[in-house]
């Protein structure tokens, strides 16, 4: 196996979220995971194989792990995520990241033209009334019976900084969802993995990951 950045064989496993082994090149410290054919391909062939041996079967249906999503709740009072940021999010999911919904009191004139920015780029917008935790209140009623709206979902990405939508986190938890808890301190967004306790870190002003210690540490064995 390479590296897919800089081709080099110098590859040791790291870890495995979700069951998935990630890879970390000591040469250049990217971290990826092993490339695997995907699901749809090899269903397509195997459902070709099939057809070519029983041309008068019918081919097997969709298995419901490709139906699988992930969804990302953002209270847009408190957290602001740029494009590339919603995209860093996405990266770190197992599925894909069909819905967004944000939560604010889009009359508030400090929010400006976000509600139209956020519409743009796809999310629902739910609008609550003036009031301290509004917002916050509104994402975990919400939150709490996501579930019942959208069965196929298993990861879920709540953007809060602030600590009552724990709650939150925890009866999603108990429902058998992986949570990715997204908190910003000043420049830096957190995010946790609520399966395995990963956490990775990304810059809002560099819009970049910062690597951990322990791939800071390769880089510099490397030099």
């Amino acid at each position: 196996m390479k590296c897919p950045r800089c081709e080099s064989d110098q590859i040791r496993k790291n870890s495995r979220p979700n069951g998935q082994q990630r890879y970390l090149c000591k040469a250049c410290g990217k971290q990826f995971f092993e490339q695997l054919i995907p699901q749809s391909l090899s269903r397509q062939c195997t459902e070709t194989r099939l057809s070519e041996a029983i041309p008068n079967e019918i081919a097997p249906a969709t298995t419901a792990e490709s139906c699988r999503i992930a969804i990302l709740l953002l209270d847009a009072e408190n957290l602001k995520l740029k494009v590339n940021t919603e995209q860093f999010l996405a990266s770190l999911c197992d599925y894909p990241l069909q819905v967004k919904i944000a939560f604010a009191n889009w009359k508030n004139p400090s929010i400006g033209k976000l509600d139209t920015e956020l519409y743009d780029r796809g999310y629902e917008l739910i609008h609550v009334p003036g009031g301290a935790n509004s917002a916050d209140g509104k994402m975990i009623a919400f939150g709490a019976a996501i579930l019942y709206r959208y069965r196929d979902v298993r990861q879920v990405l709540v953007c809060a900084s602030d600590g009552l939508l724990n709650h939150l986190c925890n009866q999603l938890q108990n429902q058998g969802l992986t949570v990715f808890r997204v908190r910003r301190q000043n420049a830096v967004l957190s995010v946790e993995n609520s399966l395995n306790g990963d956490t990775r870190y990304y810059s809002c002003e560099r819009e970049m990951e910062i690597p951990s210690f322990e791939e800071w540490l390769i880089k510099l064995q490397s030099c």
